[in-house]
């Protein structure tokens, strides 16, 4: 597949050019519509949503919706204190993140893997939340609304816009372990004008942990504009910019069990340390990451079934990483330099058509074409104690300035820049019948694809058709049941041992349920079983330069396929409104995964993937007396296989619960309404639990933070 789409550019401008000379045609005196594209808010009530986007591209009804769906909206984010994804997760069974690296958090939805979304867009920005209106997570293969990369489902990130009325806020918060985070959010009319406002978004968090060394400042902006020419006619413009720095944490690590001589994962307190908060990486370890963003979106109401769409989305990574690992029992020291390039622009247009078959169905038909380019380049240089002649101070876990700046000079080891491009192009159909009790969507996508390892020239193509086809119907008031398949189409960016791309993975899945909601609104939910299965996985393998003592830097690794996983299970999600002040939100997620075939390695068939968390529930409770609103949450996640870089069927991470706790107080100050918060996550102070791969989670953290509005 070239790089210039072959389709985009006809498809584009016609589209733009049809926009550009149809918007004014319709009837002056009609009310101005919202974007079909937006999700507005609805009849909602505490944590409980209603309208959603990302099950179909246009805002629907959360019950009208064959898919299974669990929104985190900003109120949750709010009471909860949340500024990163790793923590947002805590409140959604079913989804883990599987990386803390560089490139942001990558995610497994049903224990397969999804990359976020970004307002539909793929991105590898860091986790950061203040810009974040709510996180919607649709459960299934969802290669047909967003292309390749969506195996088990979506976590899309919907962005706060800006709006015609003036408000905004300011919070302060402080906490123990040196936390302290400053947010700003302003929002309004610009010179009281009807057609174009504004909103600014600004964050810094920074805080320590019980990790030796680990210290983390996460810094964002947003500026974004809000244009309204015309009734017809809505652009959007965003730009973010985000900064994090931090001391990388790289938890439990692989070692030689001296009896066995195996090798598996042991706590730190195994590598000479006194317990689980010893580090492996020096206090001169660093990791800084840049992320810019653009993102521009139109949207033209060319007539009452017409609407056109095109969106615009470029992210720029920087990352420097620089890793002093002195835990080594032969080879010594060894301190690494590791830089991340990526660059990731795409684009997309839709054309919105409503149209019916006789008075009872109605039809609304998205037409679509979406392209996009990664351009990711790593390249790592290293020198070690034993070879290289590395001066370290084994007392105080340093080494001079001139010894760093020494392994810039050095020539990489990894250099491994690749090229992955994708295009592909869609039609999606959501149906309503029998006076609104059935509702179904029907859906096709055609996809083309292409990974370059620029260094070899070695060049892997695909093409596949995916489709998505669901129906729900309403048996009774408030009682419906659904059911809907779907399959996924995922280039593997990964290289062999011999620097080649691999072949693309695919996957199908099936889910069947019921959701429900009582005329009262006081009781509402959703449950599922679901069948899914994915193919020709990208596995890492790693080689230890050391027969006894193993690299845990990753640079003797390569990937391979690993045949088909399966996952099957059950998902649910109650919301009860008990009564006018209390609401009772319970979730969970128990299913079974398991490897079906392995030709690499047939000892993981029959066994669990690594790194899945196969069982998890939430619950959540919020009751609001007077000015006093109070809240719990409790996560609890099962025991899971972890990742181990040599004997993945030895490890296992224990199961854990956290209770996490809210309160906020209402206010006035000087004459303005304030809102006083105070927070404890992990409010039992468990220690030593693993969320995420082999790195530990957080203490007990108490934060208090004031809000004022203006």
């Amino acid at each position: 597949m070239k790089k210039s789409p072959r389709y985009a550019v006809a498809i584009l401008a016609g589209s733009l050019a049809f926009a550009l000379s149809s918007h004014g045609q319709d009837d002056a005196e009609e009310v101005f519509t919202l974007s079909p594209f937006e999700v507005t808010s609805g009849d909602e009530s505490g944590y409980r949503v209603n309208n959603v986007v990302s099950a179909g591209l246009i805002e629907q009804q959360i019950y009208d919706i064959p898919i299974p769906i669990q929104v985190l909206d900003d109120q949750l984010i709010s009471d909860f204190n949340v500024d990163d994804f790793l923590s947002i997760l805590q409140y959604t069974p079913g989804v883990q993140q599987t990386s803390t690296g560089t490139i942001g958090a990558d995610f497994r939805v049903r224990g397969f893997n999804s990359r976020p979304l970004r307002n539909g867009f793929f991105v590898f920005n860091p986790p950061v939340l203040a810009n974040v209106e709510r996180v919607e997570v649709a459960k299934g293969p969802s290669s047909v609304l967003y292309g390749l990369g969506a195996t088990g489902g979506v976590v899309n990130r919907i962005s706060k816009t800006p709006k015609f009325v003036p408000e905004g806020s300011i919070y302060v918060g402080v906490g123990n372990y040196d936390y302290f985070r400053s947010l700003l959010d302003v929002t309004g009319p610009i010179a009281e004008s009807d057609k174009f406002a504004f909103r600014l978004i600004a964050d810094h968090v920074t805080h320590e942990s019980d990790i030796d060394f680990e210290e983390i400042e996460k810094s964002s902006i947003t500026p974004s504009l809000r244009i309204v020419p015309t009734e017809n006619i809505i652009l959007n413009f965003e730009y973010e910019e985000q900064y994090i720095r931090n001391i990388p944490e790289l938890g439990a690590r692989t070692i030689t069990d001296a009896a066995t001589g195996g090798r598996h994962d042991k706590t730190k307190a195994d590598l000479g340390g006194t317990d689980y908060t010893f580090s492996d990486l020096g206090p001169q370890s660093w990791r800084d990451i840049d992320t810019e963003t653009l993102t521009a979106e139109g949207t033209f109401i060319l007539s009452d079934w017409v609407t056109f769409n095109a969106a615009y989305f470029d992210t720029k990574l920087r990352s420097d990483e620089g890793r002093l690992l002195f835990a080594r029992a032969a080879s010594g020291a060894r301190f690494e330099i590791d830089n991340r390039i990526i660059d990731n622009e795409a684009y997309r247009a839709n054309f919105l058509f409503n149209w019916g078959l006789g008075e009872d169905v109605q039809v609304k038909s998205v037409l679509g074409y979406d392209f996009r380019e990664e351009l990711p380049t790593r390249i790592t240089r290293r020198r070690r104690a034993s070879s290289d002649g590395l001066v370290f101070d084994p007392a105080t876990l340093t080494l001079p300035q001139s010894e760093i700046d020494a392994v810039r000079e050095v020539s990489p080891f990894r250099n491994n820049p690749r090229r992955i491009t994708a295009e592909g192009i869609r039609l999606t159909n959501t149906i309503t019948a029998l006076d609104g009790k059935l509702h179904g969507i029907l859906g096709v996508r055609s996809d083309e694809s292409e990974t370059e390892a620029l260094a070899s020239g070695a060049i892997t193509e695909g093409d596949d058709v995916t489709y998505q086809a669901g129906v729900i119907y309403e048996l009774r008031e408030g009682v419906s049941v659904f059911a809907n398949t779907s399959t996924s189409y995922t280039p593997n960016g990964s290289l062999d041992r011999d620097g080649n791309t691999l072949d693309p993975e695919t996957g199908k899945g099936f889910d069947i349920g019921f959701k429900f909601q009582t005329e009262d609104g006081k009781f509402a939910g959703e449950i599922t079983y679901f069948d899914q299965t994915r193919e020709d996985v990208a596995v890492r393998i790693n080689i230890s330069d050391d027969p006894v003592t193993p690299d845990i830097d990753e640079s003797a690794s390569f990937f391979e396929l690993s045949g088909k996983e399966q996952s099957q299970g059950f998902e649910f999600v109650f919301s009860h409104n008990a009564t006018e002040n209390l609401q009772l939100v319970f979730s969970g997620s128990l299913y079974d995964p398991e490897v079906v075939s392995d030709d690499n390695d047939p000892r993981r068939v029959g066994l669990e993937p690594e790194d899945q968390v196969s069982s998890s529930l939430n619950f959540m409770a919020n009751y609001s007396l007077n000015d006093w609103i109070l809240g719990m949450s409790v996560n609890w996640r099962d025991d899971a296989p972890a990742q181990s870089r040599y004997d993945r069927r030895n490890v296992r991470t224990d199961d854990y619960y956290l209770v996490n706790l809210f309160a906020k107080y209402k206010f006035q100050l000087m004459e303005r309404d304030a809102e006083f918060s105070l927070n404890i996550d992990n409010a039992l102070d468990k220690r030593g639990y693993i969320p995420v791969q082999s790195n530990f989670g957080q203490p007990l953290q108490a934060k208090a933070g004031l809000k004022l509005f203006f």
